[in-house]
C-alpha cells in the first residue's frame, strides 16, 4: 500500500509523519469533487489526476465538517475542503486609489 500524502499545494502532511490526520478521498459525486478541485487550486490534467491513492487530509477541514464516533472521525458527505495555508498568507486586497481625470487639450 502506497504512503497517503495529501494533494492540497504548499501542504507537506502525510501519514507516517501525521498519524493523528485523517485522510480523505476526493468525493464519487462529480459535482462535489470539482468544488474539491476548485477550492484546493488544482488542475486535473498532466500533473494531477484524482486516482484511488489521492487524498485531502484532515487538516483543511473544519470540526464541523466531522461526524465524530467513539473510535474515529467520518467525514460528512457534503463536506468541503476550507482551510489553506494562502487563505493564511495572503494578504488582503488594498482597495482602488483614488484616480484623476486627465484633460487633454485637443
Amino acid at each position: 500500500m502506497a504512503a497517503k500524502h495529501c494533494c492540497v499545494p504548499m501542504c507537506t502532511n502525510y501519514l507516517k509523519k501525521n498519524p493523528q490526520l485523517s485522510f480523505h478521498h476526493f468525493p464519487k459525486d462529480s459535482i462535489l469533487c470539482k468544488r474539491w478541485i476548485q477550492v484546493i487550486r488544482r488542475d486535473v490534467g498532466a500533473h494531477f489526476k484524482i486516482t484511488d491513492a489521492t487524498y485531502v487530509c484532515s487538516q483543511h477541514f473544519v470540526s464541523n465538517d466531522f461526524r465524530w464516533t467513539p473510535n474515529r472521525r467520518c467525514l460528512l458527505p457534503d463536506a468541503i475542503p476550507s482551510v489553506f495555508a494562502w487563505s493564511k498568507t495572503s494578504a488582503p486586497r488594498k482597495p482602488p486609489a483614488k484616480r484623476r481625470f486627465l484633460v487633454i487639450d485637443l
